[in-house]
């Protein structure tokens, strides 16, 4: 197993316990708590997902030495997916939620991966 999924796991940990401490002790009545919430549900959710999907496909890229290069592939498509359920979520939380504020989220999000994976298909400056 890679040296960075041990730092990886910690991190989980200690977002875990920050979840837990803002679901316990911290009342959601401010704007602040909710968004704090949502940001920390948010980070555990991505690193968790994206670490069960790598560890399922690590025995399938065991033999290539760019662990942590599938790793980022999985986290940014988690954590971009996520965004969106989230965020429609928050929007129903703040109750601002129109048609019209769903579909521009999703295009911003939509844009977004597509700028990462064209961005990440380029070649670097140096190899030109």
């Amino acid at each position: 197993m890679p040296r960075f999924i041990y730092t990886l796991f910690l991190i989980l940990f200690g977002n875990l316990l920050f979840l837990l401490y803002l679901f316990l002790f911290v009342p959601p009545q401010k704007p602040l708590s909710l968004l704090l919430f949502f940001g920390a549900l948010h980070l555990f959710l991505s690193l968790l997902l994206s670490l069960i999907f790598f560890l399922i496909s690590h025995k399938k890229y065991k033999k290539f030495n760019t662990s942590n290069k599938i790793f980022r592939k999985f986290f940014r498509r988690v954590f971009l997916g996520l965004f969106l359920l989230l965020a429609v979520k928050a929007l129903l939380v703040f109750d601002i939620y129109t048609l019209v504020n769903a579909v521009l989220i999703s295009l911003f999000v939509l844009v977004t991966y597509l700028l990462l994976e064209l961005k990440m298909r380029l070649p670097s400056r140096g190899t030109i």
